[in-house]
């Protein structure tokens, strides 16, 4: 037994209840008065403290940083104290984050220089951990640009969850509330709609039906995603959050589940996911999705084959703590070892090719600029700019300026008659309402002169080519040059 009092706190307790001083001028807790000096008034002075996940101390939740604030100044300011922190993500998004770690556990009084501090960093290449491949390292945030074109799985918007992503964008470029954003919070949020065809707090009624029913036309990336895992035959966790459709991502695996004949787990059943004797290679769930909030530290999937990220983490240390679920010592020891390897797979959407390319580009943006377009299927959008296509191509239109030629050229009011009609028709319209964007731009396009390179240029840049899942891959690949020589030591 220890010779001496023992007590496990929340960090939320530790720097909260636990240490505030009551009207005596001690700690209300009664552990922290044990050594307690009144002279300086110190809970922490003169303790053993032992901290695990420490880099909570520099990364709280916005929700306890008063806690976590109190807690750090404590331990930063405590004398005669034994202070040890464990941490498997140091390094955040920010390179500061460390030294800030470092400069907490070596205290106020410590020297400048870091001597006698020890970060060890345990090498996953033992026997002890499954092999990674065919991208390794994304358990240790090891993330860069050569690594995408394997790691990366892309999943190509279309119908109703095209429709809505796009109309989301606009949104997000014209609101102040939402432009006044910082950029990142603006792309989490909107890529939110990469998965979900609307907000997850709607996911109901007749739009859960329709999902349900159409899951290639309105959750592309979860067909994709499930269309993946019935192919496979291996064990596999998926993982997102609440907010980017984890209801919906559950109901689509299960409902394929029944018929390619998988079960699917959620935390619930986390015991029998994991149970070797009865669940090794998935005979009784081979897939479990993991809500990401509930999924964190001290969580274990074990023997997993594959897993499937299915939202880009904002941070980087969310990327290693997602990936390093599945990537513990022994995790996979039931395996034989020719079987002990995990594939690690980002799930991102894309916009389709006529996105591309500025006439189809104009002409399917125009016509979801119609009053009528929220009752309009996005699948016959699609195709009324097919068929549009497919009379200009006749033509030879090839970008926006041949459109113009076309269309100030003899017959070209017949061709504004023609496009319009051959959308109305498709769109199976009695009224030319849903049209009139549409062919009030081509009239335009007819009649002005308006700088046309600059206008595709625009249709086509970056912002609009990428959708925010892609954008937020890119921001977390610079995050993660950045945070990794932070956390690297070189052998010697």
């Amino acid at each position: 037994m220890p010779r001496a009092p023992l007590r496990a706190f929340r960090y939320t307790t530790a720097g909260g209840g636990a240490s505030v001083l009551g009207r005596d001028g001690w700690p209300k807790s009664p552990i922290l008065k044990v050594g307690f000096d009144p002279a300086e008034l110190n809970p922490y002075s003169g303790k053993v403290v032992i901290m695990d996940e420490c880099h909570n101390l520099v990364r709280p939740h916005q929700a306890y940083e008063e806690q976590i604030g109190h807690l750090r100044n404590l331990l930063y300011e405590s004398t005669r104290t034994v202070l040890a922190g464990f941490t498997g993500t140091p390094v955040g998004n920010d390179g500061a984050e460390g030294r800030q770690l470092l400069e907490i556990i070596k205290g106020k009084g410590s020297a400048a220089g870091d001597e006698g501090f020890l970060s060890c960093f345990h090498a996953r290449a033992s026997a002890d951990f499954p092999r990674e491949a065919p991208v390794p390292g994304i358990p240790d945030g090891v993330l860069h640009d050569s690594t995408l074109p394997e790691l990366v799985k892309m999943h190509s918007l279309h119908g109703e969850a095209l429709k809505r992503y796009l109309m989301k964008e606009v949104e997000f470029m014209v609101t102040p509330r939402l432009m006044r954003l910082p950029e990142e919070t603006r792309l989490a949020r909107l890529s939110n709609y990469c998965n979900l065809h609307v907000f997850y707090g709607s996911y109901s009624g007749a739009k859960r039906t329709a999902l349900l029913e159409n899951a290639k036309d309105y959750a592309p990336k979860f067909y994709g995603v499930a269309k993946a895992i019935a192919k496979n035959k291996e064990k596999a966790v998926v993982m997102l959050s609440r907010q980017t459709g984890y209801k919906a991502l559950l109901e689509i695996l299960q409902k394929t589940g029944k018929k390619r004949g998988f079960k699917v787990a959620t935390l619930k059943e986390l015991s029998d996911f994991n149970d070797a004797r009865r669940n090794l290679r998935g005979e009784r769930f081979r897939v479990m999705l993991a809500e990401t909030s509930q999924a964190g530290e001290g969580i274990q999937f074990k023997h997993v084959r594959r897993l499937h990220l299915v939202e880009v983490p904002v941070r980087h240390s969310e990327l290693v703590q997602r990936a390093s679920r599945c990537v513990r010592m022994g995790g996979h020891e039931g395996l034989p070892p020719a079987e002990r390897e995990l594939a690690v797979e980002v799930h991102l959407t894309q916009l389709p090719g006529f996105l591309r390319k500025g006439p189809s580009s104009f002409i399917y943006r125009e016509l979801l600029n119609a009053r009528e377009v929220m009752s309009i299927p996005g699948s016959r959008l699609e195709e009324a700019t097919a068929a549009c296509m497919k009379e200009l191509k006749k033509r030879e239109v090839k970008n926006l300026l041949d459109f113009r030629k076309v269309l100030q050229a003899d017959g070209g009011e017949n061709l504004i008659e023609l496009l319009t009609e051959t959308v109305l028709e498709i769109l199976g319209n009695t009224n030319s309402a849903p049209a009139r964007p549409l062919a009030v731009s081509m009239w335009q396009l007819r009649k002005r002169n308006d700088d046309l390179v600059a206008l595709e240029k625009n249709l086509l840049k970056q912002a609009t080519v990428k959708t925010a899942d892609h954008l937020l891959l890119e921001r977390l690949v610079d995050k993660a040059a950045t945070a990794s020589p932070v956390c690297r030591c070189e052998k010697t």
